[in-house]
């Protein structure tokens, strides 16, 4: 049996029937190139040493390797389970770095924004005027966007959302609007974005910039701003759709903490003539 089959297999097992809808969708784009990968090789005769030789051919994509591998790992317990094979090959890879998930600063969302590119700046502005989640900015579509404000259903938390837009983002999508159906997705067009393929493409346009961190920094970057520009808590939450204040009040109690510190140090007796 080829991993191709094995994958087949698995997609009637009672674990990926239960997965959600995403879910499903990045287990069958990452079994679709594990299997083109392995093309007729019988399961039993993969080798930890094809995986590593797979990830190293995708680690311009670390995200899209990560997530291919881990999928391997569920399939190959699959067969395991169905004593189709006696080890799990993908079993405990080390995952490649794929970069810092410190905060981004507004320089470097502005330099982001500044390359014009028609699907990275715009899910970077999208991500920094709205402070939502990588995935619910690919998701987001044209019709969710009346001209004032942006309405939001978080995939994590179900919560839905109606984000007014700052007058620089009603700009910015006025800009790349025309031309679009009304029903197309914002980021990238007729078809939603695979979240590896935009990882892969986002991280090759920061490593020109040299910025090394990962989308979800600019969340922490917008929930950062809000606070040190002594945004109420109750906003921070409302903004980010936090279900409880007790992230919203580590962003605030970080930026008191900054300010209080840079007030200590303007106030320090001179010591250096």
């Amino acid at each position: 049996m080829t991993f191709e089959k094995l994958f087949t297999d698995y997609m009637k097992s009672p674990q990926f029937c239960r997965l959600a809808d995403k879910s499903k969708q990045m287990y069958m784009y990452s079994g679709e190139q594990m299997g083109k990968y392995m093309t007729d090789k019988p399961i039993r005769e993969i080798r930890r040493s094809d995986l590593l030789r797979f990830q190293n051919n995708n680690s311009a994509r670390p995200a899209f390797a990560n997530a291919a591998l881990r999928v391997a790992s569920v399939v190959f317990s699959h067969a395991l389970d169905m004593d189709m094979i006696d080890h799990n090959p993908a079993a405990r890879m080390r995952k490649l770095k794929i970069g810092s998930h410190e905060k981004w600063t507004p320089s470097e969302v502005r330099s982001v924004i500044a390359l014009g590119d028609r699907r990275i700046s715009t899910a970077v502005a999208l991500a920094w005027y709205t402070g939502q989640r990588e995935g619910d900015i690919l998701s987001m579509q044209w019709k969710d966007f009346d001209g004032q404000y942006i309405a939001v259903v978080q995939a994590k938390t179900k919560l839905e959302m109606k984000i007014k837009a700052h007058p620089d983002l009603i700009g910015y999508l006025e800009s790349i609007r025309k031309g679009s159906c009304p029903t197309d997705f914002i980021v990238s067009g007729k078809q939603i974005f695979n979240s590896s393929a935009f990882r892969g493409m986002l991280k090759r346009r920061l490593d020109d910039l040299g910025i090394h961190k990962v989308f979800h920094g600019i969340r922490k970057g917008v929930a950062s701003s809000l606070a040190e520009n002594r945004a109420p808590i109750s906003e921070i939450a409302a903004m980010m759709g936090h279900k409880s204040m007790r992230m919203a009040a580590y962003y605030a109690e970080q930026a008191s903490s900054k300010t209080l510190t840079d007030n200590a140090v303007s106030s320090l007796v001179s010591c250096i003539d």
